[in-house]
């Protein structure tokens, strides 16, 4: 009995030495990798702590700045126990460190564990809700433009993210497709600031028909609009009319633009906002005034002139308060002409030849060329 129970205690003594140094093996493989991945376990955890912290005291500088109309001049100004914290708030993580911008109240944590809080103010990414940016988004280049289809009418959304730990600090969205964004940034280590923008253009509305001449140089039309559109016609660079579109005309022509007015013209369209390039243009050469007839009676005479109707009523060697007729003008005898006094008109024909026709009132509608 006895050695059986010397043989059973044999049985269950425990592990051999061999057993012994395989089952330290196999523990310090295990540890290798078990207690550094604890470790991140905890330190990712203490970082999460540490961020949501960071937005917490974010939180109490935006309450503190709508109460008292300022944010907090320091971080332990902002991290102190008050009105607005029972406890002071301490990183978790022995490599990172909170940071305070005191102009817009943002708290950040930096985490130094990868060697040092960078200084630099870039971007990681820049992305737009719609349109392709010129050039392509590089973190060192701060300036790019965007073109957006004719008739856009909202301008994209410009969305960013910082790099090396930099934060974005605000962006201001372009107010029209015509603006520009701006996307400010903050360094890790708060030293250094940056800012990029995005500048957006719409594409210009097509242009109009050039000019056309009607009615032997009196009127000049323009066509070939859309529909709401602003008209503007130009004279040697510079506006002389304009007329906006309604309903559904798509031209318009613009009255008493003659000859008498020589020059280079062109039009363009408008279009929310948007001003098309210059059409084609035509140039309008000085033309002499010509009589191409004259006759008349005691009663009534008539000239016919190809010089606009109101250069003729406004000259002071012409005639006004006159029966329009077409294009000639009819004299008909008025008050405003004071009798026995002769009204002149200089008139050029054809070949070159000056001519003076000599207008004499001597009643109340009798007219003579003198």
């Amino acid at each position: 009995m006895i050695q059986k129970i010397k043989d059973k205690k044999l049985n269950t003594a425990g592990f051999t030495l061999i057993e012994l140094i395989i089952v330290i093996a196999i523990l310090g493989i295990l540890s290798a990798i078990a207690i550094p991945r604890f470790s991140g376990f905890s330190i990712s955890a203490k970082n999460r702590v540490d961020e949501a912290n960071a937005k917490l005291l974010t939180k109490v500088a935006q309450a503190i700045n709508a109460n008292e109309g300022s944010f907090p001049a320091t971080l332990d100004d902002l991290n102190k126990v008050g009105d607005y914290l029972n406890k002071e708030i301490e990183v978790q993580n022995s490599d990172s460190t909170f940071t305070y911008d005191n102009t817009t109240g943002i708290v950040s944590v930096i985490n130094s564990s990868s060697g040092g809080i960078s200084s630099d103010a870039l971007l990681e990414s820049l992305t737009l809700s719609t349109g392709t940016l010129s050039p392509a988004f590089s973190s060192s280049v701060t300036a790019y433009t965007v073109t957006l289809p004719y008739g856009t009418t909202t301008a994209p959304t410009v969305s960013a993210t910082g790099k090396d730990g930099a934060t974005v600090t605000s962006i201001t969205q372009a107010d029209t497709p015509n603006g520009t964004a701006t996307v400010n940034v903050r360094s890790a280590d708060g030293s250094e600031t940056n800012s990029y923008t995005v500048t957006f253009t719409v594409l210009a509305p097509s242009q109009p028909n050039p000019p056309q001449i009607d009615d032997n140089g009196i009127h000049i039309t323009v066509s070939g609009a859309e529909t709401g559109a602003l008209i503007k016609l130009y004279k040697d660079g510079s506006v002389i009319k304009q007329q906006q579109l309604t309903g559904s005309d798509t031209s318009h022509k613009f009255d008493h633009i003659t000859q008498d007015n020589p020059g280079t013209y062109f039009a363009t369209q408008t279009v929310n906002g948007i001003e098309s390039t210059p059409s084609n243009t035509i140039t309008i050469s000085a033309s002499p005034l010509i009589a191409e007839s004259v006759y008349g009676s005691t009663n009534q005479f008539t000239l016919r002139f190809n010089k606009p109707i109101e250069k003729i009523l406004t000259e002071p060697s012409g005639t006004s308060d006159s029966t329009i007729i077409g294009k000639d003008v009819r004299i008909t005898g008025h008050s405003n002409f004071a009798e026995n006094t002769v009204y002149s008109v200089t008139v050029r024909d054809k070949d070159g030849l000056v001519m003076t026709v000599n207008l004499k009132r001597t009643g109340s509608s009798n007219w003579f060329i003198q």
